[in-house]
């Protein structure tokens, strides 16, 4: 009777988190100290961990609950009333509305990089040189359209 949740976030904008969450506290965390450069970071750390994720995505098929950070953002009430239903839980508007309420209380806030959740969404199109963007393009894309997400290169910055 065990459910699985497969939680997936657009690769280039957890890049920009990493990036950014490093540069805050001063040292290579999330396994970046381990290679040269942002690009090799890309090319194994993240393309690894993205083809991983896609693989698992695959082998479980329809019998995965796939939710992308993005729409818990977005739509939280929808995006948790559908997990929460596929979970077998209560899904029902007041328990949705309770476990939104709880998650408002709780402060991560020494693990933010933007102000606000929102702003992380679509940050890498700010963030990334347009050399990393085609790293990410050339690396990510593929995994990235299969989550449902635009190719890098259909909205790169101009470089």
């Amino acid at each position: 009777g065990a459910r699985e949740v497969i939680l997936v976030r657009d690769f280039r904008d957890m890049l920009c988190s990493v990036i950014a969450f490093n540069q805050k506290r001063g040292y290579q965390a999330f396994g970046r100290a381990d290679v040269g450069s942002d690009a090799e970071y890309v090319e194994t750390t993240v393309a690894n961990s993205a083809k991983r994720l896609l693989r698992r995505m695959r082998e479980r098929g329809g019998e995965a609950h796939l939710v992308r950070y993005e729409d818990l953002i977005q739509e939280p009430a929808e995006t948790l009333a559908a997990m929460m239903g596929y979970l077998g839980l209560d899904a029902g508007d007041d328990s949705v509305a309770a476990v939104l309420a709880r998650a408002e209380k709780e402060s991560l806030d020494e693990h933010r990089t933007t102000s606000k959740a929102s702003e992380s969404i679509g940050r890498w199109q700010r963030d990334l040189s347009p050399e990393l963007a085609q790293v990410c393009a050339e690396v990510l894309d593929p995994v990235l359209t299969e989550f449902g997400y635009e190719p890098t290169l259909a909205l790169a910055p101009e470089g």
